[in-house]
């Protein structure tokens, strides 16, 4: 089989998913720095990420 540049729709909505876990978890952030007026710590950030 030869290569493809062609994306798969797989290969497009798993793109489409990052880009859209990307924006959600940067909303976090600036909610939490609006609420809390610093940046979270590292326990916080990871909890962030078990969340996403």
């Amino acid at each position: 089989m030869g290569h493809s540049d062609e994306w798969t729709f797989a290969d497009y909505f798993r793109y489409e998913k990052e880009i859209y876990r990307a924006i959600i978890s940067a909303a976090v952030l600036c909610q939490w720095i609006a609420e809390h007026d610093t940046p979270p710590t590292d326990d916080n950030a990871r909890d962030f990420a078990q969340i996403g």
